[in-house]
Protein backbone atom coordinates (compact mmCIF):
# COMPACT_ATOMS: atom_id res chain seq x y z
CA UNK A 1 0.00 0.00 0.00
CA UNK A 2 1.66 3.49 -1.02
CA UNK A 3 1.81 6.21 1.21
CA UNK A 4 -0.83 8.03 -0.47
CA UNK A 5 -3.05 5.78 -0.15
CA UNK A 6 -2.61 4.67 3.37
CA UNK A 7 -3.13 8.69 3.79
CA UNK A 8 -6.15 8.91 2.23
CA UNK A 9 -7.71 5.70 4.14
CA UNK A 10 -6.87 6.90 7.29
CA UNK A 11 -8.53 10.14 6.39
CA UNK A 12 -11.73 8.27 5.53
CA UNK A 13 -11.59 6.40 8.96
CA UNK A 14 -11.77 9.77 10.73
CA UNK A 15 -13.92 11.14 8.51
CA UNK A 16 -16.54 8.21 8.95
CA UNK A 17 -15.84 8.63 12.59
CA UNK A 18 -17.32 12.31 12.54
CA UNK A 19 -20.99 11.39 10.34
CA UNK A 20 -21.27 7.87 10.79
CA UNK A 21 -23.56 8.02 13.84
CA UNK A 22 -27.21 7.88 14.98
CA UNK A 23 -28.96 11.12 15.39
CA UNK A 24 -29.51 10.32 19.23
CA UNK A 25 -25.82 9.98 19.99
CA UNK A 26 -23.72 11.82 17.31
CA UNK A 27 -21.87 14.07 19.10
CA UNK A 28 -20.49 11.25 21.84
CA UNK A 29 -20.44 8.91 19.13
CA UNK A 30 -18.01 11.18 16.65
CA UNK A 31 -15.88 11.96 19.90
CA UNK A 32 -15.73 8.50 20.80
CA UNK A 33 -15.09 7.36 17.06
CA UNK A 34 -12.31 9.75 16.24
CA UNK A 35 -10.33 8.99 19.95
CA UNK A 36 -10.61 5.30 19.39
CA UNK A 37 -9.35 6.06 15.87
CA UNK A 38 -6.15 7.55 17.10
CA UNK A 39 -5.70 4.66 19.95
CA UNK A 40 -6.18 2.32 16.94
CA UNK A 41 -3.80 3.66 14.62
CA UNK A 42 -1.10 4.17 17.03
CA UNK A 43 -1.71 0.81 18.46
CA UNK A 44 -1.73 -1.06 15.12
CA UNK A 45 1.75 0.47 14.02
CA UNK A 46 2.80 -0.51 17.27
CA UNK A 47 2.27 -4.47 16.46
CA UNK A 48 3.78 -4.36 13.32
CA UNK A 49 6.68 -2.54 14.98
CA UNK A 50 7.05 -5.45 17.65
CA UNK A 51 5.86 -8.16 15.43
CA UNK A 52 6.89 -7.30 11.88
CA UNK A 53 4.99 -5.84 8.77
CA UNK A 54 4.34 -2.65 6.96
CA UNK A 55 3.66 0.26 9.40
CA UNK A 56 1.63 2.22 7.40
CA UNK A 57 -0.61 -0.56 6.64
CA UNK A 58 -1.33 -1.56 10.61
CA UNK A 59 -2.08 2.01 11.63
CA UNK A 60 -4.57 2.09 8.48
CA UNK A 61 -6.20 -1.20 9.62
CA UNK A 62 -5.82 0.05 13.22
CA UNK A 63 -7.58 3.03 12.95
CA UNK A 64 -10.42 0.61 11.42
CA UNK A 65 -11.02 -1.06 14.46
CA UNK A 66 -10.05 1.83 16.91
CA UNK A 67 -12.97 3.70 14.95
CA UNK A 68 -15.15 1.45 15.65
CA UNK A 69 -14.57 0.79 19.26
CA UNK A 70 -14.82 4.37 19.84
CA UNK A 71 -17.94 4.83 18.20
CA UNK A 72 -19.94 2.37 19.67
CA UNK A 73 -18.15 3.40 23.25
CA UNK A 74 -19.32 7.08 22.28
CA UNK A 75 -22.91 6.39 21.11
CA UNK A 76 -23.39 4.16 24.60
CA UNK A 77 -22.29 7.11 26.43
CA UNK A 78 -24.20 9.48 24.58
CA UNK A 79 -27.30 8.23 24.62
CA UNK A 80 -27.09 6.01 27.74
CA UNK A 81 -28.90 2.82 26.21
CA UNK A 82 -27.64 -0.09 25.13
CA UNK A 83 -29.76 -1.60 22.33
CA UNK A 84 -28.73 -5.31 21.67
CA UNK A 85 -27.19 -4.47 18.59
CA UNK A 86 -25.16 -2.18 19.89
CA UNK A 87 -24.33 -4.53 22.98
CA UNK A 88 -23.34 -7.03 20.78
CA UNK A 89 -21.13 -4.60 18.79
CA UNK A 90 -19.81 -3.56 21.59
CA UNK A 91 -18.26 -6.92 22.79
CA UNK A 92 -16.94 -7.72 19.70
CA UNK A 93 -14.88 -4.52 19.53
CA UNK A 94 -13.86 -4.73 23.24
CA UNK A 95 -12.72 -8.15 22.16
CA UNK A 96 -10.48 -6.66 20.02
CA UNK A 97 -9.29 -4.22 22.43
CA UNK A 98 -8.61 -6.70 24.94
CA UNK A 99 -6.15 -8.45 21.97
CA UNK A 100 -4.61 -5.52 21.48
CA UNK A 101 -3.79 -5.50 24.98
CA UNK A 102 -2.63 -9.17 25.31
CA UNK A 103 -0.06 -8.20 22.26
CA UNK A 104 1.41 -4.89 24.05
CA UNK A 105 1.18 -6.01 27.30
CA UNK A 106 -1.30 -3.99 29.75
CA UNK A 107 1.49 -0.95 30.29
CA UNK A 108 2.14 -0.50 26.91
CA UNK A 109 -0.78 -0.48 25.73
CA UNK A 110 -1.94 2.10 28.58
CA UNK A 111 1.34 4.30 27.07
CA UNK A 112 0.14 4.36 23.81
CA UNK A 113 -3.16 5.73 24.79
CA UNK A 114 -1.84 8.57 26.87
CA UNK A 115 0.91 9.41 23.65
CA UNK A 116 -2.53 9.72 21.22
CA UNK A 117 -3.62 11.81 23.50
CA UNK A 118 -0.23 13.86 23.75
CA UNK A 119 0.10 12.90 27.47
CA UNK A 120 4.26 12.21 26.98
CA UNK A 121 4.91 11.94 30.59
CA UNK A 122 2.16 9.53 31.11
CA UNK A 123 3.19 7.41 28.40
CA UNK A 124 6.63 7.48 29.02
CA UNK A 125 6.52 6.37 32.43
CA UNK A 126 4.52 3.18 31.22
CA UNK A 127 6.96 2.99 28.49
CA UNK A 128 9.57 2.70 31.42
CA UNK A 129 7.27 0.19 33.37
CA UNK A 130 6.84 -2.24 30.39
CA UNK A 131 10.52 -2.55 29.54
CA UNK A 132 10.82 -3.81 33.04
CA UNK A 133 8.56 -6.65 32.23
CA UNK A 134 9.96 -10.33 31.48
CA UNK A 135 7.59 -10.82 28.41
CA UNK A 136 9.97 -9.77 25.49
CA UNK A 137 7.44 -8.56 23.19
CA UNK A 138 6.10 -6.35 25.85
CA UNK A 139 9.35 -4.97 26.54
CA UNK A 140 9.82 -4.13 23.09
CA UNK A 141 6.69 -2.71 22.74
CA UNK A 142 7.56 -0.52 26.01
CA UNK A 143 11.04 0.67 24.38
CA UNK A 144 9.33 1.80 20.92
CA UNK A 145 6.72 3.71 23.08
CA UNK A 146 9.52 5.54 24.70
CA UNK A 147 11.21 6.26 21.16
CA UNK A 148 7.95 7.69 20.05
CA UNK A 149 7.22 9.88 22.78
CA UNK A 150 10.77 11.60 22.92
CA UNK A 151 10.68 11.86 19.24
CA UNK A 152 7.56 14.20 20.04
CA UNK A 153 9.03 15.91 22.77
CA UNK A 154 12.79 16.55 22.87
CA UNK A 155 12.54 15.90 18.61
CA UNK A 156 14.47 13.29 15.95
CA UNK A 157 17.71 13.48 17.47
CA UNK A 158 16.79 12.64 20.53
CA UNK A 159 14.84 9.41 19.24
CA UNK A 160 17.93 8.42 17.23
CA UNK A 161 20.08 8.43 20.03
CA UNK A 162 18.26 5.73 21.55
CA UNK A 163 18.66 3.61 18.09
CA UNK A 164 21.56 1.47 19.48
CA UNK A 165 19.18 0.54 22.03
CA UNK A 166 16.88 -0.75 19.73
CA UNK A 167 18.82 -2.51 17.73
CA UNK A 168 19.98 -4.26 20.38
CA UNK A 169 16.36 -5.14 22.29
CA UNK A 170 15.00 -5.97 18.41
CA UNK A 171 16.29 -8.49 16.91
CA UNK A 172 14.60 -7.65 13.47
CA UNK A 173 16.77 -4.80 13.23
CA UNK A 174 20.01 -5.50 12.22
CA UNK A 175 21.81 -1.79 12.09
CA UNK A 176 20.91 1.66 13.44
CA UNK A 177 20.97 2.84 10.00
CA UNK A 178 18.04 0.39 9.49
CA UNK A 179 16.36 1.72 12.56
CA UNK A 180 16.69 5.08 11.24
CA UNK A 181 14.45 4.61 8.71
CA UNK A 182 11.92 3.15 10.21
CA UNK A 183 12.07 5.65 13.15
CA UNK A 184 11.67 8.65 10.04
CA UNK A 185 8.19 6.33 9.22
CA UNK A 186 7.15 5.73 12.54
CA UNK A 187 7.00 9.76 13.07
CA UNK A 188 5.53 10.46 10.03
CA UNK A 189 2.97 8.62 10.14
CA UNK A 190 2.07 9.64 13.28
CA UNK A 191 1.97 12.77 12.46
CA UNK A 192 -0.29 11.84 10.00
CA UNK A 193 -2.80 10.41 12.52
CA UNK A 194 -2.64 13.40 14.67
CA UNK A 195 -3.52 15.32 11.39
CA UNK A 196 -6.27 13.37 10.62
CA UNK A 197 -7.46 12.77 14.14
CA UNK A 198 -7.96 17.08 13.93
CA UNK A 199 -4.99 17.74 16.19
CA UNK A 200 -1.83 19.37 15.51
CA UNK A 201 0.68 16.82 13.79
CA UNK A 202 3.33 17.61 16.82
CA UNK A 203 1.04 17.74 19.49
CA UNK A 204 1.70 21.96 20.04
Amino acid sequence: MDKCYRVLLLSVVFTLAFTACSTESTRGAAEGAAGGAAVGAIGGMMTALVFGGDVGDAAARGAVWGGSTGAVTGAVRGSQKAESNQEAERRRVAAEMEDLRRELGDDAYRGLEALARCKHTVAIAYAEAAQTDKNYDYALAGYWLEVMSVAETDGENAAVAMLPGLVERDSKLTSTTQAKVLLIEVITDLEDIREQAGTSRTCL
